[in-house]
């Protein structure tokens, strides 16, 4: 990608994977849903700078949350 074409500096990608962790640890699942696995096996780098996903993913992301959405909504 045009801001990191080498892709994601390593401790940074750590401090990433650590945050995730986290945040799936404080996930309860019946009023949060996590959607780190979506991810586990993304073949490419999901993400085009420090905080922000590939469009892709970002795909990925909407169609997981709204397969969460209550019919008709």
């Amino acid at each position: 990608h045009a801001f990191m074409p080498e892709g994601i500096p390593p401790e940074t990608e750590q401090k990433l994977h650590a945050l995730m962790a986290m945040l799936e640890a404080g996930a309860d699942g019946a009023t949060s849903h996590s959607l780190a696995a979506l991810l586990r096996d993304f073949p490419r780098q999901p993400f085009v700078d420090e905080v922000h996903y590939s469009p892709e993913v970002c795909t990925l992301i909407a169609r997981a949350v709204a397969a969460r959405l209550p019919a008709g909504l």
